[in-house]
């Protein structure tokens, strides 16, 4: 999770895959003005979810490409 905030609240916020050396990074989300929270990943499936600040649940399937 990448959130900007402006010192009282958070102003964004998107789902970006790291990679394990932290030198690769790609976006997953570019929402505006919906913001993904709190990423959760699947341990046995290629999936993500994360909660919106209106309370939607989003699931997200992604393919790992080496």
């Amino acid at each position: 999770m990448d959130d900007k905030d402006d010192g009282h609240s958070i102003t964004g916020s998107d789902i970006i895959a790291v990679s394990n050396d932290g030198k690769t990074r790609v976006q997953l989300t570019n929402t505006a003005p919906q913001m993904e929270m709190f990423p959760a990943v699947s341990p046995v499936d290629n999936k993500i979810v994360v909660s919106t600040t209106s309370g939607e649940l989003l699931m997200f399937t992604y393919e790992e490409v080496q």
